[in-house]
């Protein structure tokens, strides 16, 4: 069995969403008081704000949604010249916030359909299986201890971008673990430090780009670094509207302190559509023949 079946890896998306036009709830409210807090003194702090509102709110604006999941999995022993292990790819929902995969397989080849399918990817390397917002959820809330720091204007993809920078000390990561298999292949984990940037499209706010890195981890934990890229785009859910979801992402974990023995997985994210049921009502009366 290689390294990168062993590890796991948590990889967590999110999805930005337009804000509707309802009577504001107490939470609204709440939340409204609280990015204003934070924000405030940033550059750019509206921007910020927009972007603070709906990071908090996902839970209440998240659409269930459907789309297909493709995945490129290297390995890497010199830091350089990448490996191809395999390509994976899924059907990928997010229903009631939950996740569900179907139509898994693995070089192309389908896998048996499991009761458990999130269990069961977790034996295949790193994987986008958490909630949509949870890697961006945990930077906000009166819990946390993030210093934000705007690092001015830029460009990204040829886009007009605002550039945040982040930091999350160790010991104010209380939520965020690596894990993996240690020499016994047990599971054990680290709440490493981390940084990263936040990239919002200069005029409407929408999140471009996530990054994070770790900075920090206890020096007995197999993996010493680990990252990930998520690009974002507007993307139309066949319906009329849209929503601001994933495209691209790129995770990295490595197992040396220079990065040279890497697990490198790239994914795609296409066809995002919202996900619905059809139902009919059954009266009980008998049909007219």
């Amino acid at each position: 069995m290689n390294l990168l079946i062993r590890t796991l890896a948590i990889f967590l998306c999110c999805a930005s969403l337009g804000i509707a036009q309802e009577p504001q709830s107490a939470t609204d409210v709440t939340n409204q008081k609280y990015c204003a807090g934070i924000s405030d003194g940033l550059g750019h702090e509206e921007a910020f704000r927009h972007f603070c509102e709906w990071v908090v709110s996902f839970d209440a604006k998240l659409p269930n949604i459907i789309g297909d999941q493709d995945t490129r999995r290297y390995h890497t022993d010199n830091g350089k010249e990448r490996k191809l292990i395999d390509t994976t790819s899924a059907r990928i929902a997010y229903i009631d916030d939950q996740p569900h995969f179907s139509e898994i397989a693995i070089n192309h080849v389908k896998l048996a359909e499991q009761s458990d399918a999130t269990s069961m990817m977790k034996l295949y390397g790193a994987w986008s299986y958490d909630d949509f917002g949870g890697a961006l959820r945990l930077l906000f809330g009166s819990h946390t201890k993030t210093h934000f720091m705007f690092d001015g204007e830029s460009s990204w993809e040829g886009m007009p971008v605002l550039v945040f920078n982040y930091e999350v000390m160790r010991d104010d990561n209380l939520r965020w673990a690596l894990k993996t298999n240690d020499k016994r292949k047990e599971i054990v984990s680290d709440f490493p430090g981390y940084r990263g940037r936040i990239l919002l499209a200069s005029k409407s706010f929408d999140l471009v780009r996530f990054e994070r890195a770790t900075r920090d981890i206890e020096k007995s934990f197999p993996l010493r670094f680990g990252s990930n890229q998520v690009n974002y785009r507007r993307e139309p859910l066949g319906d009329g509207t849209s929503f601001v979801l994933p495209v691209e992402a790129t995770v990295t974990f490595c197992h040396d302190d220079k990065r040279k023995k890497c697990e490198i997985n790239q994914t795609t994210f296409q066809h995002w559509q919202k996900f619905g049921a059809k139902s009919r009502i059954v009266t009980g009366e008998t049909p007219e023949q």
